[in-house]
């Protein structure tokens, strides 16, 4: 994500919720073995995770929501995100 990216999610975010609030992280990742416990360590073990398989089996989407107190906390944990090789944010 880009400067002019991160300045534009910033102003959705504070627009469209009220932190503390519930926040849904979406992601899609190779599927390979290990990949979704790389990308749910950044998470609490209360976060509401649910997968779906693509098609033809290659990529998983996973949706995560888990309540974030602020603008700034999940901006944080997309960066943190980035060390995923092949993770997509949606």
């Amino acid at each position: 994500m880009n400067i002019e990216q991160e300045i534009k999610l910033r102003a959705q975010l504070a627009e469209l919720h009220n932190f503390p609030d519930l926040y849904m992280f979406k992601f899609i990742v190779p599927n390979e073995p290990g990949k979704k416990d790389e990308v749910l360590k950044f998470f609490s073990e209360k976060a509401d995770v649910s997968t779906k398989k693509s098609r033809n089996g290659k990529y998983l989407a996973i949706s995560i929501k888990e309540v974030m107190i602020s603008v700034d906390a999940v901006m944080q944990r997309y960066h943190e995100l980035k060390s995923v090789k092949g993770l997509m944010s949606l």
